[in-house]
């Protein structure tokens, strides 16, 4: 039973119902006598206690060995999995705050479920793994009310895994800052703009108009709607456009964009667009 991005809790649901008993009886298929000489099986605690020798000293030692230790690095796999697939549907609907409320709550409605379960009770080591899952969860909340209730209209590239999106966003930055370059701004700082995180000076859009006096808003837009476009950015972005290009990306000189609106309103209309080819080679470059 594997967890998806349909159903991140999957697996856990799975294992809390009944997969828990499953791999118990695995453990007491474990042919034991290879550990050493069996001292006692504690089938209360399922702990086997067994006589191994200290390789430093060469003694006889008492050692243990434990359903939990047992199934450790499988649960460990799929909490990785159950985590990242959460947070990547948290990333692809973070500008709608609607959204990851609903999905919080539907996850807490799980969450809840799942710490009711008789397993837990038995096994209560689980509840270490429910309550990673949970913090994972909740970390995505608190973006959305930070600084006295602001909320930071950043964005979020979206991939596949985590790495994925640290490979894209990487190859982003190094694609836009090429000479001649379309951004200024350091590493960090763009990172944290498409994060989601909360921005200190902004990413600066350099590409100006045709008579050079003023900084070039459709290109700009017409980066961003094409990052929307090829699903690299959640089409919910499009809901607060105006807002996101404004927290995120700056004037060259570091001033504020100002109004966007037009820009937003004109760009798919206009068919001369500054760097739109580049701007499509650098896209179409990102997998």
């Amino acid at each position: 039973m594997k967890s998806t991005s349909d159903f991140p809790l999957k697996y856990f649901e799975w294992l809390f119902e009944e997969g828990i008993f499953k791999e118990l009886k695995e453990f007491y298929s474990t042919p034991f006598d290879e550990l050493g000489h069996i001292r006692n099986i504690n089938k209360n605690e399922h702990i086997v206690t067994f006589l191994d020798i200290d390789k430093t000293s060469s003694k006889t030692i008492e050692n243990t060995y434990s359903f939990e230790k047992f199934i450790d690095l499988k649960l460990q796999k799929e909490l990785r999995l159950s985590k990242d697939l959460i947070e990547l549907r948290f990333q692809s609907i973070y500008s709608n705050k609607k959204e990851v409320k609903a999905f919080h709550e539907i996850l807490m409605i799980k969450i809840d479920g799942l710490k009711k379960l008789k397993s837990l009770q038995e096994f209560k080591w689980l509840k270490d793994y429910i309550s990673q899952i949970e913090k994972t969860a909740n970390n995505f909340l608190k973006p959305i009310s930070q600084s006295g209730g602001e909320y930071h209209y950043s964005l979020r590239l979206q991939g596949e895994s985590k790495e994925h999106i640290d490979n894209k966003i990487d190859k982003l930055y190094q694609l836009l800052t090429n000479d001649p370059p379309f951004i200024s701004c350091n590493k960090e700082e763009f990172k944290r703009a498409f994060t989601g995180k909360e921005l200190h000076n902004g990413i600066h859009w350099l590409v100006k108009t045709k008579n050079k006096i003023h900084y070039n808003k459709r290109s700009l837009v017409y980066f961003v709607e094409r990052l929307i476009d090829h699903n690299h950015l959640s089409s919910a972005t499009n809901d607060n456009i105006n807002k996101h290009l404004g927290y995120t990306f700056r004037n060259g000189d570091g001033t504020e964009l100002g109004n966007t609106r037009d820009a937003v309103a004109k760009t798919y209309k206009d068919s001369n667009v500054t760097g739109k080819e580049r701007l499509n080679e650098i896209i179409s470059s990102l997998k």
